[in-house]
């Protein structure tokens, strides 16, 4: 398996770069960049120092990105290419209160945090401060089974470079990897096990033509298929033509510390799919679509599902990541495909939700009907096939900018629906929630198919809008319901 070391991507390198010297590197007592190709595209809008030392900022489509780790405190300066009226560093649990001098924002910070920092209320080009922890145990190059991106070098691997079982995609601080990675078989479910991606480099999927024009052949960006002992940890995964991280039949799956950023349509951050024993924890996701998907039994990609097997999706914890959602889809969605027997036990713990953006046409419309409801939320079940839904917890949420939607449970044929039955959500449970949004209180919608396929046991404790605590259907804004029972409230 050694041959699936760097050796045998050479050829991908641009040539130009081989030779190259490495942009600058630094370090101090308590942090350390990375060093970059001297040819690596370079932010127009931001210089980011840490503790004095210049810091790289690749300029992603969603905004700039500043990629360092952390073990002390530090001083950030951020000196902007226009002037500063404002700055808002997100999520506002991180307590940072940045100081602005004409157009220089300064903070300090002390621990490993992934940072939005917003300039004048812009949402569309702001800068992220990703702070990682130190990197530990970081593979060699002549480690066995490593496919090896090394730092300062820029490369071009096309689409669906395909990764074997047992093997290592290590991209290194300061390594930026153009293109897509395959997992597996999308026709047949051949199995892997022990596939790891790990580092603080950058896979971008911006040269492939359907990122940016709709053309030409779409693959995701990180496509995992039956894998048993999965890890991604540490890099920054930036505009997917398609879905980022989709995971299809896999199981024992642990996501930490990664980041995406994400304006691509249908770009979802991390789709679960058909999965269990799933931990995604220390990450920070930024995606145009849903942040993070959570379904069953989803062949656009995979051809190897049979609809009549159980399919189902379980033990699933996302716990202390922070998250955006942009226009399209969902914060926290589960759904719409669901073509499995269960989706269960399901956890969201400790999260940070900065934005969940409306649509702007969804919006106008709705304003101007009463009647109609905007399509994207923050907490979302839709449930199109057969599945049963069960035991979710929501806890300790902080959501601090909403669009006109908060809450949507459906059971319901949509577009994507393939089950002839419908199935059901039962056992949902919210503590220790706060939602702060510019409207006094967002609509919510929880609504079964019929008396068969209903919701039933769903539970509020703690759960506060604008200030005011939620304990009542009238409270809640619940302006569509039907075919629910047992809906309780509790301090």
């Amino acid at each position: 398996m050694g041959s699936f070391r760097f050796g045998f991507l050479c050829a991908c390198v641009f040539a130009a770069l081989s030779v190259a010297m490495l942009a600058c590197k630094s370090s101090g007592p308590n942090f350390k960049t990375y060093a970059y190709s001297p040819a690596a595209p370079k932010s127009e809008h931001y210089k980011v120092f840490i503790d004095g030392a210049e810091c790289y900022a690749y300029p992603a489509p969603g905004g700039d990105i500043a990629n360092f780790d952390l073990w002390g405190e530090v001083e950030v300066e951020i000196r902007s290419a226009r002037e500063v009226k404002s700055a808002v560093v997100r999520p506002l649990s991180a307590r940072i209160s940045p100081r602005v001098e004409g157009s220089t924002v300064k903070f300090k910070m002390s621990k490993p945090a992934f940072l939005c920092v917003e300039i004048n209320g812009d949402l569309e080009r702001p800068l992220f401060v990703f702070a990682n922890p130190r990197e530990e145990s970081a593979p060699k190059k002549s480690d066995k089974n490593v496919m090896f991106f090394e730092a300062g070098k820029i490369y071009d691997i096309g689409q669906q470079t395909r990764v074997p079982s047992e093997t290592t995609v290590y991209v290194e601080g300061g390594a930026i990897v153009y293109g897509t990675f395959l997992v597996g078989d999308n026709f047949k479910a051949l199995p892997s096990k022990n596939v790891s991606f790990l580092g603080r480099g950058i896979i971008s999927g911006e040269k492939i033509p359907w990122a940016s024009s709709r053309s030409g052949k779409c693959s995701n960006l990180i496509q995992i298929n039956t894998v048993d002992n999965l890890k991604i940890q540490g890099i920054t995964a930036v505009q997917s033509p398609n879905w980022t991280i989709p995971i299809f039949a896999s199981r024992n799956i642990h996501i930490d510390g990664i980041k995406t950023v994400g304006k691509v349509d249908w770009d979802d951050g991390i789709d679960i799919v058909s999965c269990s024993d799933v931990l995604i924890e220390n990450s920070f996701i930024y995606n145009k679509d849903d942040c993070i998907a959570i379904k069953a039994a989803v062949d656009y990609s995979v051809k190897y599902f049979d609809h009549t097997k159980p399919n189902s999706t379980e033990n699933v914890v996302i716990r202390d990541c922070v998250l955006w959602n942009g226009v399209f889809g969902n914060c926290l969605e589960i759904g719409f495909e669901t073509r499995g027997d269960c989706i269960r036990n399901i956890v969201y713990k400790n999260l940070d939700i900065i934005h969940v953006q409306d649509n702007p046409w969804n919006v106008k419309k709705a304003l101007a009907d009463k009647n109609y409801l905007t399509g994207e939320m923050v907490f979302t079940i839709h449930n199109g096939d057969r599945a049963h839904i069960s035991d979710v917890l929501y806890e300790d949420i902080r959501v601090e900018d909403t669009g006109l939607g908060l809450i949507d449970f459906r059971i319901m044929v949509s577009r994507y629906s393939k089950d002839k039955v419908r199935g059901k959500i039962s056992n949902v449970a919210f503590r220790n929630i706060t939602v702060t949004s510019p409207y006094k209180i967002p609509y919510s919608r929880i609504r079964g198919f019929d008396e068969k396929s209903n919701i039933s046991g769903i539970s509020f404790q703690n759960f506060v809008v604008n200030g005011v605590r939620v304990d009542s259907l009238e409270r809640l804004n619940l302006v569509d319901r039907g075919f629910v029972e047992n809906i309780t409230f509790k301090e």
